[in-house]
């Protein structure tokens, strides 16, 4: 029905042509975001189920960083290791020749070796320190976690260090008159003075021996622990993925579909516009039956 005082076409067409708006900028939104659930409003449940399944993947991407990082702390401390055994040999070749050698020349060479193993076995020892942890001279457990359970708390793994390396390199004193240093410290001068050389190659015998024990020990050991870390960060890798696969059935738009509803809605809304301007047209169409 027309009236002069209300035009119910309009008013019809007018709010068809509102919702069709809407409908258009919901597609518009979903098609620039990729989502279908970009906020609570686009569905409570779905919003609420998505954040969980959020906050989930990004633990266990934590988890991972974490396992990695020991993994890491482990493999440096394993090569700080077996340097140290290397660094034992070249020192021991050298002080035999030292002990045999009557050349000064030759006798300064061989201490720049000596030397250089002493700063290695140094170096070695400060690099296998990660944080508060010293993988090699210490006898603690390294405790981190590897996963959460139901009830949200964190699932612990221990691993038990018991390297000590430090004991047996740098409190291994090389005890005689007047020389009471250890394997790390001595130098040239001490060297000179008659019996030392003999006593710091039975030092280095006693360390060498327990290094080349307890490297081996440790090299077994962190084999094992980077093999634990590996599978289970392979684990959270599964869990994460089938997580974000469920993720993505819940907040993804469909683009394939969401480009044919676009489609639709243009030319919906073309029609809406026409069929607006044809009502608030019939006004003018009513006073001309009374001119």
């Amino acid at each position: 029905m027309y009236g002069v005082t209300t035009n119910y076409a309009s008013t019809a067409a007018l709010r068809n042509l509102q919702s069709i708006n809407s409908q258009l900028q919901q597609t518009q939104g979903r098609i620039s975001s990729g989502l279908k659930v970009a906020s609570a409003k686009d569905g409570a449940a779905a919003w609420s189920a998505a954040t969980t399944i959020r906050s989930e993947i990004s633990t266990n991407e934590s988890l991972s960083a974490g396992l990695s990082y020991y993994k890491s702390a482990a493999a440096t401390a394993a090569t700080a290791a077996e340097s140290i055994v290397g660094a034992l040999n070249t020192m021991k070749t050298a002080l035999t020749s030292y002990q045999n050698s009557t050349d000064d020349t030759e006798k300064s060479a061989l201490m720049t070796k000596i030397t250089g193993a002493q700063n290695t076995i140094t170096a070695a020892l400060a690099a296998s320190k990660t944080g508060e942890t010293d993988w090699l001279a210490s006898t603690d457990k390294i405790s981190f976690n590897v996963g959460v359970d139901s009830a949200g708390a964190f699932i612990k793994s221990e691993y038990q260090i018991a390297a000590n390396l430090s004991t047996v390199l740098t409190d291994t004193d090389i005890k005689a008159t007047d020389f009471a240093k250890n394997i790390t410290d001595f130098g040239q001068s001490d060297l000179d003075v008659a019996g030392n050389i003999a006593l710091i190659l039975t030092a280095l015998d006693d360390a060498s021996t327990g290094a080349i024990g307890k490297v081996t020990t440790f090299a077994a050991n962190v084999g094992a622990l980077s093999e634990q870390i590996e599978s289970q960060q392979t684990f959270l890798k599964t869990i994460s993925d089938i997580k974000s696969s469920a993720l993505s059935s819940l907040v993804d738009a469909n683009m394939e579909e969401e480009s044919t509803r676009l489609s639709a809605l243009q030319v919906q809304q073309q029609l809406a516009t026409q069929a607006l301007q044809i009502s608030n047209a019939s006004s003018q169409n009513i006073l001309r039956l009374f001119q």
